[in-house]
């Protein structure tokens, strides 16, 4: 096993590290496109459970049967114009970015991991890290 060291500074091995999936039938990424166009299709056949658009249906089946236009949801009855809803829509996550500490801290890790060249490389080992024990305890090869 010989060793070399790049112009970077890193030493590498010429070990070559086998990602092979022939003992799949498929590429493994039909596989998942397969998988996720099926949980789409099941997610259409779902029925609808969020409160406003069930109160909505049933005010609406409500005047049709009774004739009485009386019936009307919250959301009908506050009608927002465009502009108000594009300054909630723009403003709330900044809200949310310093009042939830949660969504702070993941968002510093995410400038940290994704943006920072020197972070770049640590995302880059872990990212291999996990590759390796993918490959080696998820799909070994045949020997």
């Amino acid at each position: 096993m010989a060793k070399t060291q790049g112009g970077d500074g890193f030493v590498s091995s010429s070990i070559p590290i086998s990602t092979s999936t022939d003992f799949l039938p498929l590429p493994l990424d039909w596989v998942l496109f397969i998988f996720s166009g099926a949980c789409f299709v099941f997610t259409l056949f779902i029925p609808e459970t969020l409160a406003s658009t069930l109160l909505k249906r049933k005010a609406q089946k409500l005047r049709k049967d009774t004739g009485d236009k009386s019936y009307r949801t919250l959301e009908e009855l506050d009608h927002r114009t465009f502009s108000e809803t594009l300054k909630v829509a723009l403003f709330r996550p900044l809200v949310m970015l310093f009042t939830e500490p949660i969504v702070f801290y993941m968002t510093c890790c995410m400038y940290i991991f994704l943006l920072c060249p020197l972070a770049g490389q640590l995302t880059a080992f872990l990212r291999s890290f996990v590759h390796l024990q993918y490959t080696l305890y998820v799909c070994p090869t045949k020997s």
